[in-house]
């Protein structure tokens, strides 16, 4: 609960605190990694106007930058960074693992080239890597696939995989994907030869399986998400043979392609291909008894049983085309062997993964994952760090014989606040609705402050909107009502007739009560607690009491969707080229739990009118901005939502694109020195994991 008040000094301490306190814990450190095996070497082969909500008709003018960046600090996380890379030149000849050479004698495996598709995917890695050993990762849930273990392992692999600044595609499951002129049909080519971890075919007709029979099956998804029904009407899938698939829209639809084919938002499972000769015997089409066995299996229904053997965070069974599969789990350890059907090669010939085995232990909490950071129990921690931490592991680093890599968030905000201008108190709704009340509250936040306390002085200081990678990103959003300027909000809150009662330590609202606050907040991704603390003590210093609670998710969302909040905090991702047209929880604010801003006009927004309230024209804009952006992709558009997000300040940002310490074992290699690791991008996805490997 965050309702107490600390000094300056007091925070100072608390924050130190917190970043060697929970590391006190004794624990083991794991063993070294022995000198992997050299694999046999192959032959080479202006913007625009906008509506600002709020009631004076002149409002102040936006208040400048806040103070600079501190030096050295990059503006963008992957310029002048080397990366691994896909190239179109396919090795004359193939090399198997060493680690295979037995099974393959046996005859229980095929040679290498008859387990790679024709055209394998050829990355040219930082440095040509040496196969062999064993990485070691931890977890903190009980799932058997994820975290850690999924960036090493290459879990994500869809159509198309991203560039290492987000903002193109390269090819990835499909050697490429053809767009309509008019934006409205793409068609996918597979990977002839293409096989999944048991050696099935990877075809068409998983990716049919997958939309037809998951995705558009109202049992198993109650509604087909929108990504795939623009203008209300469900694409059309065909596959008009095992290794083209074409998907066809009603209307033009330009997000899809790094939205929905690169990221995979909307797949049911976070997977645009399963595998249907697996997951066919548990699904009532194709097998009648299917109710009937789940219910032998000790499942509900065949429903029930489907959705649980579909997914991998459960079921180590189920097939993947990802770089490893599960060879052993226990309470403790779950251990995972390279994918021998791999379809990824290095311009050498040698098939990916380099690293033969992963080893992911499992945890009770983040306090003894970070723990076994700090003795160098792991090859690879970077899921769970938390910057509040980056300085005890540094100063580990030698021991613990690791080094501390220091990534962007990618986040446009670490925290952002939203006011609910839906708010059920008839008053305070009134003052969330004045553009004055959020500009006071952005204007009284000391950014530097925060970013010196809690982000080494190493994040940027800054409003609410996209990263310097995205194509629409433009300073004067960053800097928009994002002063520290005291004098300005204490004159925009006089300005409102927000009188100081007679001791001066609180404002009243025009009814004569207190202009007291509270809301409750999920306290996940980022130190949102330790910022709230401080952003509280900044806004009583202006006159506005505002103390929250930390309650769970299951808690928190039913209660912003009723309307029950009266503000928010949030985590600011959407903030690249990829999700900005997909997610428009800071641009404007959306229905459900990350955020405040209007839930009952949003509400209204998403259900065609069936539900909430009709917002009023000045909202109602930034809204329609949103969608036709979205349905076009149009730079002015881009422009324009941009612009109202900093006139109208829907979001009041913090800190943005802050450090993401990664712990890297010193004889890991092929880890980049710095990128962006943020969901929009799929954290690790674009920078092709399979190659990491480690040196004698």
């Amino acid at each position: 609960m965050v309702q107490r008040r600390l000094t300056r000094r007091q925070f100072l301490s608390f924050s130190t605190a917190a970043g060697v306190g929970a590391l006190l814990a004794a624990c083991g450190g794991g063993p070294d990694v022995p000198a992997p095996t050299p694999p046999t070497v192959a032959s080479s082969g202006a913007p625009a106007a906008t509506t600002v909500a709020g009631q004076p008709t002149k409002a102040a003018a936006p208040s400048g930058a806040p103070t600079t960046a501190p030096a050295g600090a990059p503006k963008s996380a992957t310029a002048g960074v080397k990366y691994a890379e896909v190239v179109t030149t396919i090795p004359a000849k193939f090399t198997d693992p060493p680690v295979l050479a037995e099974q393959i004698k046996a005859g229980k495996l095929p040679p290498v080239k008859d387990r790679l598709p024709e055209a394998p995917l050829v990355v040219k890695p930082i440095e040509i890597g040496r196969y062999g050993g064993t990485a070691r990762v931890g977890i903190f849930n009980t799932d058997i696939w994820g975290g850690d273990q999924g960036y090493v392992g290459g879990n994500d692999q869809n159509f198309l995989r991203f560039t290492p600044d987000l903002t193109g595609a390269v090819p990835n499951v499909a050697t490429k994907v053809d767009v309509s002129d008019d934006k409205t049909t793409y068609t996918i080519h597979l990977r002839k030869g293409m096989k999944w971890s048991d050696g099935e075919p990877v075809t068409a007709q998983d990716a049919l399986f997958s939309f037809e029979d998951i995705i558009k099956n109202t049992d198993i998804t109650p509604a087909v998400p929108i990504d795939f029904k623009p203008g209300g009407k469900v694409m059309e899938m065909t596959a008009p043979d095992d290794y083209t698939i074409v998907m066809k829209f009603a209307v033009p639809w330009p997000r899809f392609l790094l939205g929905n084919l690169t990221h995979r938002y909307g797949w049911q499972r976070g997977r645009q291909l399963h595998p249907s000769h697996y997951l066919k015997q548990f699904h009532s089409k194709y097998n009648p008894k299917a109710d009937e066995e789940a219910k032998a299996a000790k499942y509900n229904s065949w429903i029930e049983r489907f959705t649980d053997r579909m997914n991998a965070a459960v079921n180590p069974k189920v097939p993947n085309i990802s770089a490893f599969v599960v060879d052993e789990v226990t309470p403790t350890v779950v251990r995972l062997r390279r994918n021998p059907y791999f379809w990824q090669v290095d311009t050498e010939g040698n098939q990916l993964p380099y690293i033969d085995v992963m080893e992911m232990e499992r945890l009770q909490d983040a306090a003894s994952y970070d723990a076994k950071i700090v003795t160098g129990a792991f090859d690879y921690a970077v899921a769970n760090t938390s910057v509040l931490n980056a300085a005890t592991y540094e100063n580990s680093a030698a021991a613990g014989k690791y080094r501390v890599l220091l990534w962007s968030s990618g986040r446009g905000g670490e925290v952002f606040f939203q006011v609910n201008l839906n708010v059920k108190d008839e008053v305070l709704r009134k003052i969330h609705q004045d553009v004055r009340y959020r500009r006071a509250l952005s204007l009284a936040i000391d950014r530097d402050q925060i970013n010196q306390l809690l982000f080494f002085g190493r994040g940027t200081p800054r409003q609410m909107t996209v990263i310097p990678e995205s194509k629409s990103f433009k300073p004067e959003y960053e800097r928009a009502w994002s002063a520290f300027d005291l004098k300005q909000a204490n004159q925009l809150l006089d300005d409102m007739g927000l009188k100081w009662n007679a001791d001066k330590t609180i404002r009243l609202r025009p009814d004569g009560k207190p202009m007291a606050i509270t809301f409750d907040y999920y306290d996940a991704e980022g130190p949102k607690t330790p910022v709230l603390e401080l952003v509280t003590e900044f806004w009583r210093k202006i006159g506005v009491d505002v103390s929250a609670k930390a309650i769970t998710r299951t808690l928190l969302t039913p209660r912003v969707q009723t309307n029950e909040e009266a503000m928010s905090l949030w985590h600011g991702d959407a903030s690249t080229d990829v999700l900005l047209p997909v997610d428009r929880k800071w641009s404007t604010g959306k229905f459900g739990d990350e955020g405040t801003i209007a839930p009952l006009w949003n509400q209204w927004f998403e259900t065609g009118g069936k539900a909430g309230e009709e917002p009023p024209d000045w909202y109602k804009e930034a809204l329609t901005t949103w969608q036709k952006y979205s349905e076009t992709l149009d730079p002015a558009l881009a422009a324009k939502l941009l612009q109202s997000q900093a006139d109208n300040v829907w979001s009041i940002g913090t800190v943005g694109m802050a450090p993401w310490p990664f712990i890297v074992r010193n004889t890991l290699r092929n880890v980049p020195e710095s990128g962006i690791h943020t969901w929009d991008g799929l954290f690790q996805y674009p920078y092709h994991a399979p190659t990491f490997f480690f040196a004698q």
